[in-house]
């Protein structure tokens, strides 16, 4: 539309906020639909690009148990000394500062009618829903007892829900 000004769209010249929010959550639930479909229909795209990238992901996904129990012991020395209510607020504002950023994007592109900016937040929330499941997944496969149970390092497959964090994962999901 010519009319339209650069940073919008068409559709969100004018629109009322009930429309806006009707258009988001279309917009989100075929996001969703779209990657899902994707997801599901990758195997049957393997090429060398694929085959490559999933050798590369195997490979870095492989040495992470290596790292980790290299790194258990001098992480539990250090860590454990600070109080929990410092580690609990240190999370706490990164959420915040992540989330509510998100939130500001969010606002504004409702604010200025801006389709991208809101469009960029809700796929940004679809990953970390995304984040959030593959996280659930990981914490029942590996099994990792906390730290602070004193089985160390090797502590895997024993019914923890240890690793991988459940509040760190959408904090970094989001940020990306």
């Amino acid at each position: 539309d010519a009319a339209a000004k650069p940073d919008q769209s068409a559709g969100g010249a004018g629109e009322s906020l009930p429309t806006a929010f009707a258009n988001d959550g279309s917009y989100l639930l075929h996001s969703v639909y779209s990657d899902g479909i994707d997801l599901l229909k990758l195997p049957l795209r393997a090429n060398e690009a694929t085959l490559t990238g999933v050798l590369v992901s195997s490979a870095i996904i492989g040495t992470i148990p290596a790292t980790i129990y290299g790194v258990d012991d001098p992480l539990r020395r250090n860590v454990k000394n600070i109080p929990d209510s410092t580690a609990g607020d240190l999370e706490t504002i990164g959420q915040a500062t992540t989330f509510g950023s998100l939130g500001l994007i969010y606002g504004w592109g409702l604010y200025a009618r801006n389709d991208e900016a809101r469009h960029a937040v809700l796929t940004g929330m679809e990953g970390v829903g995304l984040s959030s499941l593959l996280t659930v997944g990981m914490k029942y496969a590996f099994g990792r007892k906390r730290p602070n149970t004193g089985d160390g390092p090797k502590a895997f497959f024993q019914g923890g829900q240890s690793f991988v964090s459940g509040d760190t994962t959408p904090t970094f999901a989001a940020a990306a």
